[in-house]
């Protein structure tokens, strides 16, 4: 569990009661992607499977995280070529990181967008209220870090175009 603490009780804490948090180590080959953590997620161009890692990611449909989080939440996003997320904002900012392949991030509204190409390890943030989606530019499938402000936020906020 994340918890955000004052610096000053930081220090005043004796060994034994920093020892009283504990980490927790998560191995991917013991996670299982969910193909189904968002509602878009079963048409074709939006395909994609959901690592949770720390909170639910936002997630609709969200699978048991192996760590909560309250201060923010993560996961690992795999997606096919061409394949990704709409258009969709959320209440905190966001970050994405790639992680393997090429993503084209885009943001603004459907008719003034800005597109981004990230390679292995570029990251971009997007502000809160910024209607954003992102897409395997690649050839195969790829991996993309998501990291999301706050350890439980609400599911996305789809563009009206996305709901159509």
């Amino acid at each position: 569990m994340t918890i955000e603490m004052d610096a000053d009780l930081i220090r005043a804490m004796s060994p034994e009661e920093r020892a009283g948090y504990a980490s927790q180590v998560i191995r991917f080959d013991e996670l299982t992607p969910n193909w189904r953590a968002f509602p878009e997620a079963h048409l074709p161009e939006n395909h994609r499977g959901f690592y949770q890692y720390i909170g639910p990611g936002a997630s609709d449909n969200p699978m048991s995280a192996v760590a909560s989080g309250q201060n923010f939440s993560f996961g690992i996003v795999v997606a096919g070529p061409g394949r990704g997320a709409p258009l969709h904002a959320h209440t905190t900012e966001e970050v994405f990181v790639a992680l393997s392949g090429r993503w084209q991030v885009y943001w603004g509204e459907p008719n003034d967008q800005q597109v981004l190409t990230l390679e292995p390890y570029d990251a971009i943030t997007i502000p809160a209220p910024v209607m954003r989606g992102f897409r395997n530019a690649g050839r195969s499938d790829a991996f993309l870090m998501a990291l999301l402000g706050g350890g439980m936020p609400p599911p996305p906020i789809y563009h009206p175009t996305v709901l159509a």
